[in-house]
């Protein structure tokens, strides 16, 4: 019989266990990390077992009918996560990235106005030199998000910096202005209006990510202390007109998406009463694919479509 191949051990730690581990902080559930692991509950017990030897620590510990993580479990989640994606990144990583070849599928969070503007050239795009890569599109409402960008399950989440994680590498892509718009047949607006006029119209809002965020022209608004009057509050940019057609009321919007929406529906531009600051939005990825081959090609993509734009 051959040699039994030893576990490898870092300061007596077997690093077979961290997988378990990592499904053990994930689920609070001996249960439910055993199915994760494809283990029986009792061997998962016995991984539980050594692990609380290992750190002199319960991890889990019963309250009530379920089980919470201690202290040092709760300190431990991410660490251990980041050990693990770090190391899948190693496993998979490989010389070279040849996208002309590759079947490697992109997991992308973005609002609709980034995929209108952006990621529908990037489509495009990819057709064309890289016909095997695919982009999987996931809106920022998802109130997973931010747990599977954590868990390396999206390679990239396109937002304004101020909704970054400050703990990840980001790069920008453009910037744009805003632009208000309304039904062509709208009387109450002309190709300007004061801000006076601007705050007694009834607006059309986008409330993104989690239901509960205004966008960002919204925000700078009420940091002035102005307030609009909302008539209609839709879950994305693409329902504006919508509810903007065959009414007198109006929306503000990236100028590009409002360019965009004004060759598809019958509206009108005109500029904000007052000026608003440019956005501008960033790619963010997981820090452990920062060295990742195909996700430092697909960074390159991102910023050569945004640069054309």
């Amino acid at each position: 019989m051959g040699r039994r191949e030893e576990p490898t051990r870092f300061h007596h730690l077997d690093l077979n266990l961290l997988v378990a581990l990592d499904a053990l902080l994930t689920e609070a559930n001996v249960s439910r990390a055993a199915r994760q692991c494809a283990l029986s509950q009792s061997a998962m017990s016995g991984v539980l077992a050594r692990l609380r030897a290992h750190f002199e620590d319960d991890l889990l510990v019963q309250v009530g009918r379920k089980m919470v993580l201690t202290t040092l479990a709760r300190s431990l989640a991410v660490p251990v996560r980041d050990l693990l994606l770090q190391a899948q990144s190693v496993a998979v990583t490989r010389a070279t990235f040849d996208p002309a070849s590759s079947a490697r599928q992109f997991v992308m969070m973005a609002s609709d106005y980034v995929a209108t503007v952006i990621l529908a050239d990037l489509n495009r795009a990819l057709a064309k030199t890289a016909p095997g890569i695919s982009v999987m599109l996931r809106p920022l409402g998802d109130p997973r998000m931010r747990g599977d960008f954590d868990d390396g399950k999206v390679d990239f989440v396109i937002l304004p910096d101020e909704f970054l994680s400050p703990f990840h590498p980001r790069q920008r892509l453009f910037e744009d202005s805003w632009t208000c718009i309304a039904w062509e047949k709208n009387a109450l607006v002309g190709k300007r209006v004061s801000l006076k006029q601007y705050l007694a119209l009834s607006h059309v809002v986008t409330i993104l990510r989690d239901g509960d965020t205004p966008v960002f022209d919204q925000q700078f608004l009420h940091s002035l202390g102005h307030e609009r009057k909302i008539a209609c509050v839709v879950p994305n940019f693409s329902l504006m007109p919508e509810f903007i057609v065959g009414t007198q009321f109006v929306a503000t919007v990236h100028t590009r998406m409002a360019r965009i929406l004004a060759r598809r529906f019958p509206l009108k531009l005109f500029p904000p009463p007052l000026r608003i600051p440019p956005i501008a939005m960033m790619a963010q990825w997981h820090k452990a694919l920062d060295r990742d081959p195909s996700s430092i090609w697909m960074r390159g993509v991102l910023s050569e479509v945004a640069t054309k734009m």
